[in-house]
């Protein structure tokens, strides 16, 4: 059975995240994805003012327009966008939008699973 790393704080990820489902964007640096792509400000080592949890999530979109615009707001994030096709076998999702960014949602993928292997580069946004 898949689970998450024991080291994730108890109630991550949280009670109301559900089964990971349809098409997300990613932005990434490298084509292919590098390992860093797709790692969690957690596993990355940047600290973070919020949520615990959500530092060991990873940030997607739901609209590739948004992830697009936010690439341009934010270079050093990354230029390319890569779009992937989730199911439950990947973990779980969390709608987490904010005022500008009405699409972002929070991946917590499974252990085991290879993140950047549902992704493909992106002609959309």
């Amino acid at each position: 059975m898949a689970g998450f790393p024991k080291h994730w704080p108890d109630t991550c990820p949280p009670p109301d995240a559900e089964p990971a489902n349809g098409v997300v964007y990613r932005i990434c640096r490298e084509n292919p994805p590098a390992v860093g792509d797709f790692q969690s400000h957690a596993e990355l080592g940047k600290a973070s003012k919020g949520d615990a949890c959500l530092r060991y999530g990873l940030s997607v979109f739901r609209n590739p327009s948004e992830a697009r615009h936010l690439t341009e707001l934010f270079p050093k994030l990354g230029k390319l966008i890569f779009r992937g096709e989730l199911t439950a076998e990947h973990g779980k999702l969390k709608a987490t939008p904010a005022r500008t960014r009405p699409s972002h949602m929070t991946w917590w993928p499974f252990e085991k699973v290879e993140r950047a292997a549902a992704f493909t580069i992106s002609s959309e946004g």
